[in-house]
């Protein structure tokens, strides 16, 4: 081998050596370099480069009308999926029964469908929520509603999928669409589908008078007109004294005696009751149950100081509470004691220990929300949003008043009314038993 040829080769050897340890420097570059990442897409006029909010069909700077818009992909992809399980379905020939009676059991597809329509997520941006409203609300078929048994089955079947998730975008919108003219729209349609299935489903029983009988129809009207039944209104008072034994059961168990003994109390059997024997059952039952709660009181105050520290001993520990709390720092009052304009917090994850001291409905023109109040270890007050109806009960929290609890929660700025740091719930830990309760921030995937 020549001079050169050795000197060339040397050359090579020593450039392949060099790459492979730049490669090695910038591969360790990458792992211990952070990165940016951005997600969601900025849409800008293609005239002047403005950016565009959602719903706008000319820019708002330069006036230049916007086409050629794409579709919207989560509208795009779930009628994709359902149009490639519709595809799969098999054209079986109905039986004469099935032909007259309008019988329509549920196939394969058609369950396939259903699972698909109620586990599909409802998205979080203005445009793909306000297209998958108008999609579940143009699905909803009317006419199933005025059937009943079996009668077209898979029919009304897929559009009670349709319906539930129409009800579940309808609650969403209500938060995104907050104070957006588009929430007028929005109102529209629930309020239309709900008058117009409202109407189908009493169609049934018009339907029902007149293929079943007279003598059918003539009892019904008897009962609604006349009221000529003497048990309705007997049934009606032992139902309205069993709501309120019910309530007073679920006071004691939560160990709330004064709004056991408060409910109880309120009870007057001459009064709110005109059947006799409700009258006698509503005296055995308040004397009953002042009795079980004046002694369940007295019992409970006189555990002694080894009893309640035994029963400190199912609190969760510090390790649990750790492990619940993480992604979430533990809220400073004085920072977060002003509106989120100033202190720029909004928005940020914060967790807080303390005693959840009451609850309370607030009405508002656009719904109706389950509101808290935290008293923090330090002695600091705090406003929550727990939840919003009908996404939970109004009793839904009520175990967790006056327990020592644990919140994650999401702060939302300063509330003006109640002078205090406004928070949203995330998730709810009472550390007496270790219950959790999800709260909106949770429940609306945000």
């Amino acid at each position: 081998m020549s001079k050169s040829k050795l000197n060339l080769d040397e050359n090579i050897i020593t450039q392949t050596t060099d790459v492979e340890e730049i490669k090695g420097t910038i591969k360790d570059k990458q792992i211990t370099e952070r990165k940016n990442v951005y997600d969601g897409y900025i849409h800008k006029c293609p005239n002047c480069g403005e950016v565009l909010k959602s719903f706008v069909s000319n820019c708002p700077a330069c006036g230049y009308e916007l086409r050629s818009s794409k579709a919207n992909s989560s509208v795009s992809e779930l009628a994709a999926k359902l149009e490639k399980i519709e595809s799969q379905r098999e054209n079986t020939k109905k039986s004469t029964l099935t032909s007259y009676f309008g019988v329509d059991k549920l196939s394969k597809e058609d369950e396939q469908k259903i699972s698909l329509i109620r586990s599909f997520p409802i998205p979080n941006t203005k445009e793909d929520l306000y297209e998958f409203i108008i999609l579940s609300y143009s699905n909803i078929d009317i006419d199933v509603y005025k059937n009943q048994g079996n009668m077209e089955n898979a029919k009304r079947e897929v559009s009670n999928a349709w319906k539930a998730k129409f009800e579940q975008a309808y609650q969403k919108s209500k938060i995104i669409f907050k104070n957006d003219p588009k929430m007028s729209e929005i109102q529209a349609m629930y309020d239309d589908t709900n008058k117009k299935v409202h109407k189908a489903e009493t169609f049934i029983w018009k339907m029902l008078g007149i293929n079943f009988g007279v003598l059918f129809g003539v009892i019904i009207l008897f009962s609604i007109i006349f009221g000529s039944s003497t048990s309705t209104p007997e049934e009606k008072e032992k139902q309205k004294l069993d709501e309120i034994i019910s309530e007073i059961k679920t006071a004691l168990e939560n160990k709330d005696y004064k709004l056991a003994l408060l409910n109880t109390e309120s009870l007057d059997c001459e009064k709110d009751f005109t059947s006799d024997e409700t009258k006698r059952k509503c005296k055995v039952q308040k004397e009953y149950w002042i009795d079980k709660i004046t002694n369940e009181e007295v019992l409970n105050k006189d555990k002694t100081e080894e009893q309640k520290k035994n029963d400190s001993t199912f609190q969760v520990d510090k390790k649990e509470i750790e492990e619940f709390t993480k992604g979430f720092e533990k809220a400073e009052f004085s920072k977060y004691n002003s509106p989120a304009e100033k202190n720029g917090l909004g928005g940020t994850k914060i967790y807080i220990k303390g005693h959840l001291e009451k609850t309370e409905i607030l009405e508002t023109g656009e719904y109706t929300g389950i509101l808290g109040f935290i008293k923090d270890d330090n002695g600091n007050k705090w406003v929550i949003t727990l939840n919003t109806l009908p996404f939970v009960t109004e009793s839904h929290y009520n175990s967790a008043v006056k327990k020592e609890i644990v919140c994650n929660v999401v702060f939302e700025g300063f509330s003006e009314k109640y002078k205090m740091p406004h928070i949203s719930l995330n998730e709810m830990l009472v550390l007496e038993n270790g219950t959790k309760f999800d709260g909106i921030q949770k429940i609306i995937g945000e």
